[in-house]
């Protein structure tokens, strides 16, 4: 568990999810995506307990301390070669904040963990894919060096593009955001 204290004094815990999150993280889900949510059966899967040196994903939630309330998720989606390694390059597939928690750095504090963990699991990079409408998922994820590696044409629902974006990685790298940072 990760204890973050934002500029705006809201107390984090970051940590994996749980079976009992379920509830909230079908609640944010249905709170902040019109489509393309992710299933209550995914979401059983990414917390299933038990395998969490195994498991080929991190579903990572933030609470509010105050509240001890899920606020936030992010997933991490990864391939293992074997016991001992990962595949070099993770996949960031999701990343939520519940609306009125909105520009409290909370997604920032998410990513930084995750990229943690990534780094940790000797991935080499982590990918992910945004409408390039998202202008504050944009600025937040080129301040922590992700950059703009393909357009993929029609990749959502509605036939808009994606932008992929990757950041390489190193177990030492430091996730400190350049000072323009949002979420």
């Amino acid at each position: 568990m990760i204890r973050a204290l934002d500029e705006h004094r809201l107390l984090l815990n970051i940590r994996p999810a749980q079976r009992s999150d379920l509830a909230a993280l079908l609640r944010l889900e249905n709170a902040c995506f019109e489509t393309d949510r992710l299933s209550r059966r995914s979401l059983l899967r990414f917390t299933r307990p038990g395998r969490d040196a195994t498991q080929s994903h991190l579903l990572l939630v933030a609470e509010a301390d105050d509240r001890e309330e899920v606020i936030a998720d992010c997933l991490l989606l990864g391939r293992r070669q074997n016991t001992d390694a990962w595949y070099p390059t993770g996949r960031l597939y999701s990343l939520v904040v519940a609306p009125e928690y909105r520009g409290q750095q909370i997604a920032l504090r998410l990513m930084q963990a995750v990229l943690t963990a990534a780094a940790n699991r000797q991935m080499q990079r982590v990918r992910l894919e945004v409408d390039p409408a998202n202008a504050r998922a944009l600025a937040l994820y080129r301040s922590l060096g992700f950059e703009q590696v393909d357009t993929l044409p029609g990749y959502y629902h509605n036939g808009r593009p994606a932008l992929r974006l990757e950041r390489a990685l190193q177990p030492e790298t430091s996730f400190t955001p350049n000072p323009t940072a949002h979420d």
